[in-house]
């Protein structure tokens, strides 16, 4: 609910609760002066990076991240690696087509911020270090855990709890 000193222009809805007529009338003028412009300039190429990727929202068609490498992008979101490449690269297939795990890709604008993978947290330094004492105490493979029946987790083991806990 908007509060205003002005009445409201019966006019602006005509078409409530849709846009009103005159609305469209005027998004569509703006429209056409756009297009108009963009063919009497020439138009720029966009110098694209070889590194960083975008990904595309289908359904809207905006950049939702832009992410350092194609590894990076493949190996969070659990995507194969190759298929993102073939599409990267512009390699059409009928079963892959243009989307690869439900997004559009593409190779970012040359200057273009990298926005995933970016951790938003502010962390003190008491807190991390915190942090490293906690994880260092729970997997110290020189001292293994004891589990069920005096298991104990193998050298490849440790080393993959190790990384899981160090992301």
């Amino acid at each position: 609910v908007a509060l205003t000193a002005q009445p409201p222009e019966i006019e602006r809805f005509d078409n409530f609760p849709n846009p009103s007529s005159i609305y469209l009338a005027e998004q569509k003028a703006k429209a056409t002066v756009v297009t108009t412009d963009e063919v009497l300039s020439p138009s720029k190429e966009v110098k694209r990076s070889t590194v960083k990727v975008e990904q595309i929202d289908v359904a809207t068609n905006e950049i939702i991240h832009v992410w350092a490498n194609v590894q990076a992008a493949a190996a969070t979101l659990q995507i194969p690696l190759n298929e993102l490449k073939q599409v990267l690269h512009g390699e059409y297939d009928e079963d892959l087509g243009d989307e690869v795990g439900g997004y559009r890709w593409r190779f970012a604008a040359a200057g273009a911020t990298v926005t995933a993978g970016i951790s938003e947290k502010k962390s003190s330094k008491k807190g991390k270090e915190a942090w490293l004492e906690f994880r260092d105490r729970l997997y110290d493979p020189n001292e293994p855990h004891s589990y069920k029946n005096g298991n104990r987790l193998r050298d490849y083991q440790v080393e993959g709890v190790n990384w899981l806990a160090s992301t």
